[in-house]
């Protein structure tokens, strides 16, 4: 076996392993899970972090109506996380219906709260299923808290008892919800929640007052919690996107569940917002009127590190002065870039469609695949709509490639005579080659220059249907049923039999039938590179499987449209 042939073998490994590792990396495979001990629960585990933020005032005429409407549900009340603050301030009063579960409907969600220490305890979203087919729930008990103190002096209030009230508007819809807790001492606590109508937004402010200086309390907390991985039918997948991401300044700080086993991470500074997310939902609190000074990523409390199937974000607040509130928006919903993008959270890639230098292509891409399902009604047919508007830009300049690799193919038996002439002295032998390519009017670089040009444009396209939300569970054609996921035709045993990869070799192997090539070496070697691929592709979500096939076959067209191109002026010319 020469040199060129190990070198190719070697090279099929590195990308066989070496993209394996950039997939999990990327979040497109799942990151094998290492066993470690259980650490032992955290001691006063709980960071029910302070909520803030106010949105747009009620709707005009909104008229506040305490008491217990029909939309309540009498519910237990559930244990909060910390304690308390009876015995840090003064008593709590205890207001009539301070047990109750509240249960906001709007359009796009169903929220619910406990008015005991003012939790929110569930979204259910309507327009998106769980991996069994019921809607899709954001819950965590709480998912959302707010408390007094720091890490180092916390003050619970999961079990302070709120009052509460809405404000409706004129068809009876809830438009706003606001919390309020006294104790004897002159303690105030204020929580108001904005509902805006057909938006995953919703305004938050928190009012602290009469806060007694002897406690020195200067900050509050507001903790964000995940919810159980049960939303998508690849739960590995899901769970090796689970994370927290915080924005210190202008830095993000991506924090995966998967780094977290080993510790949490603090983050101190100037803290913009602070968000938990899964691969296809997120909730995030983005300050309006003020900045974090600090940010915390963490397990769960009670979470197990070798499962490190729920984390906790939390961001910690100077308390407002002078009266005044702290306003917030709070966001609950899918990861849509574009929703996630209006309320100011530019998260990092790849939920962020792409890394900034590809942002400019992805954001086109992503706009045009919506532009297509909203057309045609089908995700599948968006894609190859979407690969054949990709494939026509990048045309010339890849038929441009094509050409020079073929008129460097038809010089190739000079190339070999050259090389064999001046073997052993370098200088001649490139000064031959130049001359050559010279005569013959070709590049040697334009067959790899209009391959580098497109990488951005395809890397961009990868993120663009790698991460976005329209294709889950989105069917295609027959056994296509979830374009997010690897297709299944059947499952023998262990082994899951996939149709999708199989055609993607296909369209490879034509692809290379058609390619400007005669060394036989190099067909083994482009051969050993599609089984590579075969492998690689095999459990990658369909829609990118589609997206490749397509592209592949296109590229076919392309390099017979070409040879026949240029056998036609041969036959005149005989």
């Amino acid at each position: 076996m020469d040199r060129k042939a190990l070198l190719a073998i070697a090279l099929s490994f590195i990308v066989l392993f070496g993209s394996n590792i950039l997939f999990q990396k990327l979040g497109w495979l799942p990151t094998p899970q290492t066993q470690r001990p259980v650490a032992g629960a955290t001691a006063g585990a709980t960071a029910a972090a302070p909520g803030t933020g106010n949105a747009a005032g009620a709707t005009a005429g909104a008229t506040p109506t305490p008491g217990v409407p029909p939309r309540l549900e009498p519910g237990p009340t559930a244990t909060g996380p910390a304690g308390h603050t009876s015995d840090r301030n003064g008593s709590w009063l205890a207001p009539a219906g301070a047990d109750t579960v509240l249960s906001v409907d709007q359009p796009l969600y169903v929220a619910r709260f406990r008015a005991r220490g003012a939790r929110l305890l569930s979204v259910v979203l309507k327009n998106y299923k769980d991996g069994d087919h019921g809607r899709a729930t954001l819950a965590a008990n709480p998912e959302l808290a707010l408390d007094l103190g720091d890490a180092q002096t916390p003050i619970g209030l999961a079990e302070v008892p709120y009052a509460w009230a809405e404000s409706t508007d004129a068809a009876g819809r809830v438009t706003a919800l606001t919390l309020t807790a006294r104790d004897s001492s002159g303690l105030a606590l204020t929580q108001t929640l904005r509902f805006l109508p057909d938006d995953y937004r919703i305004g938050y402010s928190v009012g602290i007052e009469g806060l007694r200086p002897e406690l020195d309390v200067r900050r509050y907390r507001i903790a964000l919690q995940s919810w159980p991985l049960d939303t998508e039918r690849n739960r590995v997948e899901d769970l090796g996107n689970l994370g927290v991401t915080t924005k210190v300044g202008k830095d993000n700080r991506r924090h995966l569940a998967t780094a977290l086993k080993k510790g949490g991470k603090v983050d101190e500074g100037a803290i913009n917002y602070v968000a938990v997310h899964s691969k296809y939902f997120l909730l995030g609190l983005v300050p309006q009127n003020v900045q974090g000074v600090a940010g915390a990523a963490d397990l769960a409390p009670g979470t197990a590190p070798d499962a490190h199937d729920a984390v906790l974000g939390t961001i910690t607040l100077p308390l407002p002065a002078g009266g005044r509130h702290h306003e917030f928006m709070l966001y609950a919903g899918p990861l849509d870039y574009w929703h996630v993008q209006r309320i100011g959270m530019d998260l990092e890639p790849p939920h962020a469609l792409a890394f900034n230098i590809f942002k400019p292509f992805s954001s086109a891409l992503a706009w045009l695949l919506v532009f297509f399902h909203k057309l045609i009604g089908n995700w599948g047919i968006a894609i190859i709509l979407l690969s054949t508007v990709a494939k026509a830009a990048t045309h010339p300049l890849q038929s441009a490639g094509m050409r020079s690799m073929r008129n460097m193919q038809k010089i190739q038996p000079e190339v070999e005579r050259i090389r064999k002439k001046y073997d052993k002295d370098p200088q001649k032998l490139n000064e031959a080659m130049m001359a050559l390519y010279k005569d013959n009017k070709i590049n040697p670089l334009s067959g790899c220059l209009p391959m580098l040009v497109q990488m951005p444009f395809f890397l961009a396209l990868y993120h663009v249907l790698g991460y976005s939300i329209g294709l889950r569970q989105a069917g295609f054609v027959g056994w296509i049923t979830d374009l997010s996921s690897p297709d299944l035709l059947v499952q023998l045993g262990p082994l899951p039999i996939r149709i999708l990869p199989v055609l993607m070799y296909g369209s490879m192997v034509l692809q290379m039938q058609l390619s400007p090539t005669t060394d036989a070496q190099q067909k083994t070697t482009m051969m050993l590179m599609n089984f590579v691929f075969l492998f690689l592709f095999y459990n990658l979500p369909s829609g990118l499987v589609l997206y490749w096939t397509v592209i592949n076959l296109y590229t076919a067209l392309q390099s017979w449209l070409i040879a026949r191109g240029d056998a036609q002026p041969s036959a005149r010319a005989a």
